[in-house]
């Protein structure tokens, strides 16, 4: 099963749990419990998406550095072999962004690196102490990054 399956799975009964008590609390009147699975909710959110992000960030990662190998060994030409060369020499030590390892992947400005890059703004307010309130629904961040992982590279 992908990886993204099974926290879609995972996600999804978890949410659905906490969905029916704070329906209930609310229902019954009760808005300090409504208020206590509201929040539940968007803290699994919120550890679903950095899960899954880190999840992207690997494959990335691993694409990047799977591209700079190859391209040092199958160019000949030593000024051109030699610029990937550095490349995955900083991969290495990890002096790439992510951002730029994703430049390598998609096209700068595309559909895939706009999504990975709001992604990122999403994990650093959230891996900062913050809550990424703006996150459509999971299922969809979920599924899109699905998408983004066995399409990338």
């Amino acid at each position: 099963m992908h990886i993204f399956d099974e926290l879609i799975e995972i996600y999804g009964d978890l949410d659905q749990k906490y969905a029916i008590a704070e329906f209930k609390a609310r229902s019954q009147g009760h808005t300090r419990v409504e208020a206590k699975y509201k929040r539940k909710r968007l803290l699994n959110d919120q550890a679903t998406f950095l899960f899954a992000f880190t999840r992207l960030e690997d494959r990335i990662s691993s694409l990047a550095t799977a591209l700079f190998a190859s391209k040092v060994s199958v160019i000949s030409n030593y000024k051109n072999k030699r610029a990937w060369e550095i490349l995955k020499d900083k991969n290495k030590n990890d002096r790439i962004t992510l951002m730029e390892k994703v430049s390598f992947l998609t096209p700068n400005g595309g559909a895939s690196y706009n999504s990975i890059d709001a992604y990122k703004k999403h994990r650093n307010d959230i891996a900062h102490g913050g809550i990424a309130t703006t996150l459509a629904s999971m299922q969809v961040v979920l599924s899109e990054m699905k998408i983004l992982f066995d399409t990338l590279g």
